[in-house]
């Protein structure tokens, strides 16, 4: 039989007069239950002596656990006819009611069960509560045996509610660890808030790390292997009513630095020479390289980059470099070298010849392997001038003769020099300047080579553009540009001049602004290429990184290689200078490169809408989180190298789903917003412009 009711709104039978005695307690049973399950709520009641009319309404929220009418739930035989029926009130609202009269009175033991409920458990902790209040407590009400309405209040005192405890799992909260990590890092901790209900707790982790400890706790100990890859942590609580809510955080491996390759450059370099070279390939996420050269050796430029130049020492060791990171460094790179001797080298003493007439000059050399070979210049003044002892054709003037001496088994070079001084015939001059070329301001050495006349000669030295003067022979200037020499000879009864322009070589110009990416995703480049104009009398550049956490850049042509290292995050600065044998410009303007990476950046796993504004902005930023399920983020700020300028946790949207940040203290440059919950997080660029 349909046992299913309309609803008695009051009981029709209870007298509306008052009466001195008390109504029974009733008392809803608790329970506890996994979502899903059927649930029992028995109705006991105490002091239910002579009741000859009940009506109870009890009230419930379907959207948490649902009714399961007859035959699940009933009322006891002893109410003979009893009504139970479920009636929805409102959204969010349902009642169940039971109506019965039955004069005369009835009298059941204290503890008698006056109604069996049974429900689905949905979600939630849903309460099952007695109402006794709507429609002036009539629709929750007892009466004796002659119709009298019995007291029943205060409520608190008649009616005990029932609660339903959602034994799941709840949600997992923020994962508290390092968002960074070294490969090859021991021993690092990760902890989860408690989660309620959670009998164990279920750890995942990124490929190539292991769980050392605390697997089924709220705290694990993990060990990142030298090869781990970035990805992410995650943990939910679990037990006999199955997962909760997952939480995750990112976390990104900052790799060890690869293998360092071979060092190329001379093995046996001459003793005093300078500007050699020894290099390396790029070493994959190297962010620094140490070079170490033998003691009395120096590195005139390039260290901490792929390529260094050094002046060499007497001593004999090893070059070496490593490759070096935030997480440590590679295994050193070595090459064994020798300081060459190089052999001394004699042109033999000064002579003199009568004009028309030609010597032998007497080469010889000491030291080094002793095998050498023989060059001497001017050569279109020398009959061979590539033997030892060559003979001069005959000269009509004088000349300052040069002999190059060269090790064959080193390359080493040594040079000296002999004047042969033709006397007689008509008085000539020949001016010459030693070194030339010559680096702007340093000294070069004037000779006026006579030849002929009476010998008692005077000098007079006179310069273009003016400024130098002399009446030495043989003086000593220093051009700061390029600049012609003259000379006049007068021996008494004839005058007689020649000159030499001294090409004085400037500093290389500086160099334009590089020009490259102005952003880079760390998450899919590796590398960048930065290049400038090629500038008059540079003969190398030299390229800069910084900071050094960025990465390393290598290069020593028009073009810089920038190797990133994909940890970092920030802006970038790249400049360089231009390099010739008379040293270094000034360092070029910087370029600005935004390097972000965007794994784990606005993982978003719902429909909510994140926006800032105004971006770029003067310091106040306002973040707008719309159609967001959580109600708690935290919010940090990164500068330009990474390091946390602002941190708050455990923020509340404003009630027109805002948040406000304050960086109005913070230089103008570019940070990083970073906001998180317990299922997303999202990263964006901000920029400060006042």
């Amino acid at each position: 039989m349909n046992r299913i009711l309309i609803l008695i709104i009051g009981l029709m039978s209870l007298s509306v007069s008052l009466s001195a005695d008390n109504a029974p307690i009733s008392t809803l049973s608790n329970v506890s239950a996994c979502p899903g399950s059927t649930i029992t709520i028995n109705l006991t009641v105490d002091n239910f002596t002579n009741i000859g009319a009940v009506s109870l309404r009890m009230d419930y929220n379907p959207d948490l656990m649902t009714f399961n009418d007859y035959p699940a739930s009933f009322v006891s035989p002893s109410l003979g006819g009893a009504l139970l029926n479920m009636v929805p009130v409102s959204s969010g609202l349902n009642k169940v009611m039971i109506s019965w009269s039955g004069i005369p009175g009835v009298t059941m033991p204290n503890g008698s069960v006056l109604a069996t409920l049974s429900f689905v458990l949905t979600g939630g902790n849903p309460v099952l509560s007695f109402n006794n209040s709507s429609s002036g407590g009539s629709e929750c009400e007892y009466a004796n045996g002659s119709g009298a309405v019995l007291n029943d209040s205060p409520s608190s005192t008649y009616y005990h509610d029932a609660i339903v405890t959602n034994t799941a799992p709840g949600p997992a909260g923020m994962i508290i660890g390092p968002g960074t990590v070294c490969q090859g890092t021991s021993n690092v901790t990760y902890t989860v808030a408690p989660i309620p209900n959670a009998a164990t707790y279920i750890w995942t982790i990124p490929p190539g790390a292991s769980i050392v400890s605390g697997g089924s706790t709220n705290q694990v100990t993990i060990n990142f292997s030298p090869t781990a890859a970035s990805g992410n942590i995650c943990v939910l609580g679990q037990n006999i009513c199955g997962n909760g809510a997952i939480s995750c955080m990112v976390v990104t491996m900052n790799p060890l630095p690869g293998a360092t390759g071979a060092i190329s450059g001379p093995t046996s370099p001459c003793r005093g020479s300078s500007g050699i070279v020894y290099s390396i390939q790029p070493v994959p996420n190297a962010t620094s390289y140490t070079w170490s050269v033998p003691s009395d050796w120096n590195i005139s430029l390039g260290q901490n980059t792929t390529s260094i130049t050094v002046n060499v020492g007497q001593v004999n060791g090893n070059v070496s470099v490593n490759a070096g990171n935030n997480c440590g460094s590679s295994v050193p790179s070595v090459l064994a070298v020798t300081a060459a001797s190089a052999p001394a080298a004699s042109a033999g003493n000064d002579q003199s010849v009568g004009y028309g007439g030609s010597v032998t000059l007497n080469g010889s050399a000491t030291g080094g392997s002793g095998n050498y070979s023989w060059h001497w210049e001017p050569a279109a003044l020398l009959v061979n001038p590539n033997v030892q002892n060559a003979t001069t054709i005959n000269l009509t003037s004088t000349v300052l003769f040069t002999l190059t001496v060269t090790d064959q088994a080193s390359g080493c070079i040594s040079n000296d020099q002999v004047l042969v001084t033709v006397s007689g015939g008509p008085l000539s001059v020949d001016a010459t300047g030693d070194p030339n070329p010559v680096c702007s301001g340093n000294p070069v050495q004037l000779m006026a080579l006579v030849s002929g006349g009476t010998g008692s000669n005077t000098f007079s030295w006179t310069s273009n553009p003016p400024g130098f003067t002399s009446t030495l022979p043989n003086p000593v200037a220093t051009p700061i540009l390029s600049t012609t020499y003259r000379v006049v000879v007068n021996d008494g009864s004839s005058t007689v001049h020649d000159s030499v322009e001294i090409i004085a070589m400037p500093l290389p110009e500086i160099p334009g602004k590089p020009a490259g990416p102005d952003t880079v995703d760390l998450k899919t480049v590796i590398s960048s290429i930065y290049t400038i104009s090629d500038q008059p009398s540079a003969l190398s550049y030299l390229w800069s990184l910084s900071p050094t956490s960025a990465g390393a850049i290598s290069g020593t042509t028009t073009t810089g290689t920038v190797n990133w290292n994909p940890a970092f995050l920030g802006n970038a600065y790249i400049k360089v200078q231009a390099i010739n044998n008379c040293g270094a410009s000034s360092w070029s303007e910087e370029k600005l490169t935004f390097a972000d990476n965007t794994t784990g950046s606005e993982n978003i796993s719902h429909s909510g809408n994140i926006q800032v504004f105004p971006n770029p902005g003067s310091g106040t930023f306002t973040i707008s989180l719309r159609d967001f399920p959580e109600r708690k983020f935290s919010l940090i700020i990164l500068n330009n190298i990474g390091a946390t300028v602002l941190q708050k946790n455990d923020l509340t949207p404003d009630d027109k789903d805002e948040l406000k940040v304050d960086l109005g203290y913070c230089q103008r440059g570019i940070y990083i917003l970073v906001i998180t919950s317990d299922h997303f997080s999202f990263r964006k660029k901000i920029e400060i412009v006042n």
